[in-house]
């Protein structure tokens, strides 16, 4: 925003530092997290490897990478705050509270993103408060502005991959019995609006919920004719009366180019018989790989050039790894990325949790072939708040025991 000095998300960092001075107990119970120091370790162990192969290629210094790198443990800041927010509020429900509050804001953040789509000049009004770089790198991209939806913070592929995520949590939600999915009429209506809104931001939402569909079906096997007969029509139904009411408040033009848009790889089909689209192409591409031993081995510690464009000129996330630090740490990358999900796997004994979490890793490895991301910014926000509730419940248990005797 262009009336802050920093960054708001740098902002949210300094008040959960904050917070860590102000509540010591809630401090001490943190830091009793089971594998809290391996989750960072792990982290930091990838940090040093980011260093060693700057330090390897003599090239000019790209820290871009470094920099992306580093969010997991300034991530931590803004996750303790948040998980104490929870705990003050009901310590005993902080990960259904968690779960039901990410969908929530998913689904707010589809409404913000419907209401910038159909008043524009709402959308101008955002984008004039934005700094000049982020109004810049949406106005370069008008076109796609016309056919897809932008939320604060959230656009293009960021965008599909917070709304999957969200996607995900709302599947698992009927099973934890959390306080959103017995208020049925918002639960569905969140969902709907979450499906809605990721396929209007990036196509890529179709993989998404495709892995929602196994992780659908791996939480119980015997909810394939449910799916059949139940979840499946519900789904068109509602997503047939929203798209209605699109077009008597819509322009007529402009929602059938947002169609199009969303469902070309199936109109594409249809007409040729071939599974393609612009943006499959343009991927495709992009599917550059090094000529030299060197560059497989060590990378040649390059994410971007100079004035800021893609190394190589390849936005997919695979590509860029093995460009910046070779095939191996590529593969040792994502080796951690797996570790990552398997320490969360193991905040929970529920099956349920962990069908979400190889759910989750799967999004992971499909959304590199694409461009380059993770999900640390959730994994640990999800690890801090199951850390603390199993904190919690074990003190818990120790004081019942301790009344017993």
């Amino acid at each position: 925003m262009k009336f802050f000095p920093i960054p708001t998300d740098r902002i949210i960092q300094v008040l959960g530092l904050g917070f860590i001075f102000m509540d010591i107990p809630y401090r001490k119970l943190v830091f009793k997290i089971k594998n809290l120091s391996s989750f960072y370790f792990a982290s930091l162990l990838i940090l040093i490897v980011i260093l060693i192969v700057q330090n390897w290629n003599y090239s000019s210094l790209d820290l871009y990478y470094f920099k992306d790198h580093l969010d997991i443990f300034l991530y931590f800041f803004p996750a303790y705050l948040i998980i104490y927010i929870l705990y003050k509020i009901n310590k005993n429900k902080i990960v259904n509270n968690l779960l039901d509050s990410i969908v929530i804001l998913a689904a707010l953040q589809a409404i913000i993103s419907l209401v910038f789509f159909f008043v524009p000049s709402i959308f101008d009004a955002y984008t004039s408060l934005l700094s000049q770089n982020a109004s810049q790198g949406l106005t370069s991209r008008l076109g796609q502005v016309e056919k897809r939806l932008i939320g604060v913070g959230s656009a293009f592929f960021t965008g599909v991959i917070k709304y999957a995520v969200a996607f995900f949590i709302a599947i698992i939600l009927p099973y934890l019995k959390t306080d959103l999915y017995k208020r049925k009429t918002i639960y569905i209506i969140s969902f709907v609006l979450i499906i809605i809104a990721g396929l209007m931001t990036g196509r890529t939402f179709f993989v998404a919920i495709c892995l929602g569909l196994v992780l659908y079906l791996l939480i119980d096997p015997r909810n394939t004719l449910r799916l059949i007969y139940k979840v499946i029509p519900s789904i068109l139904v509602l997503t047939m009366v929203i798209y209605s009411i699109m077009i008597s408040i819509g322009n007529q033009e402009r929602i059938d180019r947002v169609f199009n848009f969303v469902f070309e790889l199936f109109i594409n089909y249809q007409k040729s018989g071939e599974l393609t689209s612009s943006s499959t192409e343009g991927s495709i591409s992009m599917y550059k790989f090094p000529k030299t031993l060197k560059t497989w081995v060590i990378g040649d510690g390059r994410m971007q050039n100079p004035n800021g464009s893609y190394y190589m000129g390849s936005d997919i996330g695979y590509v860029r790894m093995i460009f910046y630090f070779g095939i191996i740490f590529t593969v040792l990358y994502m080796i951690y990325q797996a570790y990552l999900c398997y320490l969360l796997s193991k905040k929970s004994p529920s099956w349920i949790f962990k069908a979400f979490c190889l759910i989750v890793l799967s999004w992971i490895i499909v959304l590199n072939f694409k461009g380059l991301a993770n999900l640390n910014m959730y994994l640990l926000l999800l690890f801090i708040g199951l850390g603390v509730n199993n904190v919690v419940a074990k003190q818990s248990s120790m004081i019942k025991n301790k009344s017993i005797k």
